[in-house]
């Protein structure tokens, strides 16, 4: 049997797996890390400490989402390369056993600071992952206003209650599943399209409040450049 080629855009569609607004991340990395650079030699160590976290944190979780995506890839495109062997009995995927009832899990995670929240969900597995999802958004979740604590208390729920399940045969099923009409690149990033209105209002909080902070961030760095302190 042929393998169906699949675009990749269809497989995050299938496996829920999507970067969106987080492409913002490494720029914001990027603008904050200079930001350290500039202003740390003006100020006290803990502000530059403090960008620089920020900075730091914008990487790895850009980092980690990214390569959540790509896992889930890999496993969308064995899953559909395999399927035949899975429907007689089963196949073997990174040492484990996968039939068509195998158990797939995904976990939240959530990251706010003050009124800027970024989440994504992890690839799906057949394995049960949750100690890192749930860590950092215990840790990291409660910070933002005024949906900060509101949005953890949901994450930490799904994720102890054993995050988001389904089997491989419903995941094949969503791989096979004629796509949508694309809609514009602005309603994907805004999701418009999913009926979230939770996510709808934190997409556009997230672009209105990144572009606010990046236009601030420039302001402070080009007076700090040109009229430095005593």
């Amino acid at each position: 049997m042929q393998t169906p080629t699949l675009r990749s855009r269809d497989l995050d569609r299938a496996t829920g797996v999507r970067l969106g607004t987080l492409w913002a991340l490494p720029f914001l990395g990027v603008v904050v890390g200079g930001v350290a650079l500039v202003l740390g030699q003006e100020h006290e160590a803990g502000l530059d400490l403090f960008w620089a976290a920020a900075s730091g944190l914008s990487f790895f979780l850009f980092g980690w989402a990214w390569n959540e995506r790509r896992q889930a890839r890999r496993l969308a495109r064995w899953l559909v390369a395999h399927e035949d062997e899975i429907r007689r009995v089963e196949a073997t995927w990174a040492g484990q056993r996968l039939t068509r009832a195998t158990t797939l899990v995904q976990y939240e995670v959530l990251v706010s600071l003050i009124l800027v929240e970024i989440s994504f969900i992890t690839a799906p597995r057949p394995d049960r992952r949750p100690l890192l999802p749930t860590a950092t958004t215990l840790l990291l979740g409660w910070w933002g206003i005024p949906w900060g604590p509101f949005h953890t208390v949901r994450a930490l729920r799904t994720n102890l209650g054993g995050g988001h399940t389904r089997n491989v045969a419903q995941l094949l099923v969503a791989l096979h599943a004629k796509p949508p009409p694309r809609a514009a690149w602005w309603r994907r990033l805004l999701a418009l399209d999913t009926g979230d209105r939770g996510q709808i209002a934190m997409n556009m909080a997230v672009l209105g409040i990144f572009g606010a902070v990046l236009l601030a961030i420039l302001i402070v760095t080009i007076l700090a450049a040109f009229y430095p302190g005593p």
